[in-house]
């Protein structure tokens, strides 16, 4: 003898013992409705947090190594400033530099034993970490070829790194055809050098570095 019970799957038999229904039974179905109950409330409450209109799943991640999005989302915490290396920091930190481009007077000492320093226009200007530098210098000295002098040191806004300067002649007297090499160094110093000897000459560096 046995009963018909209505379950989630349809109609199911359940045989009666001893006057009685069987309750292992009734109770393996019981735990499966309430399963299929918690499941119905997991995917109500996965509906009513998703993103959009379409149904799915995401996977949040802030990873820098990522070269196929799909399936993935930045978490909220990339907007806040207050986190270090986040979305929003970066932001924030790239529009302060963008806005500090600002002439500035660097404490610069020019080596009068190499150049005339009397003369000559002066631009610097920086920009975040950046360094910008334009000056004409009269140089009223003989120079040795394929020699270093040191025109002047830079006491702040040091380069992280050796950098080279463009440097133009304005004017100049010399022996044979020419080239000029300039650098700033990491300790400050400008210093030029020519392939020929020259003498008298006017000329003009050009630079930007990044500085510590």
């Amino acid at each position: 003898m046995s009963v018909s019970i209505i379950t989630p799957q349809g109609p199911v038999e359940v045989p009666v013992r001893g006057g009685g229904i069987n309750l292992e039974l009734l109770a393996k179905l019981q735990a499966l409705e309430d399963q299929v109950s918690g499941l119905r409330q997991e995917l109500s409450e996965v509906k009513s947090s998703r993103a959009g209109n379409d149904y799915g799943l995401v996977k949040l991640s802030s990873s820098q190594s990522i070269t196929n999005s799909v399936g993935l989302a930045l978490p909220a915490s990339e907007n806040n400033a207050g986190i270090s290396g986040s979305l929003r920091q970066n932001i924030v930190s790239l529009w302060e530099k963008a806005n500090s481009y600002a002439a500035k007077t660097p404490a610069i000492a020019w080596n009068g034993d190499v150049i005339n320093t009397n003369i000559g226009i002066q631009h610097f200007h920086r920009l975040g970490n950046l360094a910008f530098l334009y000056k004409e210098l009269r140089c009223t000295k003989s120079y040795e070829a394929r020699t270093y002098y040191k025109i002047g040191t830079f006491n702040n806004y040091k380069p992280k790194a050796d950098t080279p300067l463009l440097m133009k002649t304005l004017q100049v007297n010399a022996w044979g055809d020419y080239v000029f090499h300039a650098v700033v160094q990491r300790n400050g110093e400008i210093k030029f050098s020519a392939s020929a000897n020259c003498w008298d000459m006017v000329m003009a560096i050009v630079g930007i570095w990044e500085f510590a």
